[in-house]
């Protein structure tokens, strides 16, 4: 099944019983859910998957998302520190199945009271398979869209996005000893030299009257503040 950002995660929101929000802010980022502070889920850019925390946006039996747990392979992988995410998300070409428990948990499902996300990975055979994709995003590719207002100008996303990757399983010793790779990496040459901010002058600094407090304030690590650091 498709999923936004190549994050089986996002699968999640399609279980029964589970609320979630599915939809995507500027740039492809998630949105957090109300009253809780687990992230949003993937992004569609740089980060995506890589995210050492990627939370599943949702809710389930009443709980926050800090309830719901996620296991791979049998093994629990929810920070510590976040609950509700992974410290670390799979690719989806090493993925075999999700499964999101919502109530009647087994015995083996503990510390968690929300929806216990159970990832499998795959294995290799005794038959060598595997997979491999491309994502590409052109400027030249990208359409135009005229959603800027009257008058103004029509823009289009000149951002460039390359995302790729394949797997790989096969025997080592058949019927004995199986072997499986994955890999998957984001490649996005993109330089932003657009932006709004604020940024202190050396007129600003030098705007308070001498020997007040504020000048102090203000000329302190003023040559740190200037070179950048």
């Amino acid at each position: 099944m498709p999923s936004f950002g190549r994050d089986v995660l996002k699968l999640t929101q399609l279980a029964p019983g589970i609320f979630g929000d599915g939809s995507q802010g500027s740039g492809g980022n998630g949105f957090d859910l109300p009253g809780t502070e687990t992230g949003g889920g993937s992004t569609g850019g740089s980060d995506g998957i890589f995210k050492t925390e990627n939370g599943a946006a949702i809710i389930s039996n009443g709980n926050q998302t800090p309830n719901n747990g996620v296991t791979v392979d049998g093994i629990s992988t929810t920070s510590a520190v976040w609950g509700g995410t992974p410290i670390i998300t799979l690719s989806e070409d090493s993925v075999d199945n999700v499964k999101v428990v919502s109530n009647a948990y087994d015995a083996e499902i503990g510390r968690f009271s929300g929806a216990q996300i159970e990832i499998t990975s795959k294995s290799g055979s005794n038959e060598y398979h595997g997979s491999a994709f491309f994502t590409a995003h052109r400027p030249g590719l990208n359409a135009f869209q005229p959603f800027n207002g009257q008058g103004n100008t029509v823009l289009r996303d000149e951002s460039r996005f390359n995302q790729f990757g394949g797997s790989l399983g096969g025997p080592i010793w058949k019927n004995k000893i199986f072997a499986f790779f994955n890999y998957e990496t984001v490649r996005e040459p993109n330089t932003d030299t657009i932006g709004n901010n604020w940024y202190e002058t050396s007129s600003f600094s030098n705007s308070a009257p001498t020997g007040s407090i504020a000048a102090t304030y203000l000329a302190f690590g003023l040559e740190r503040r200037q070179q950048g650091h």
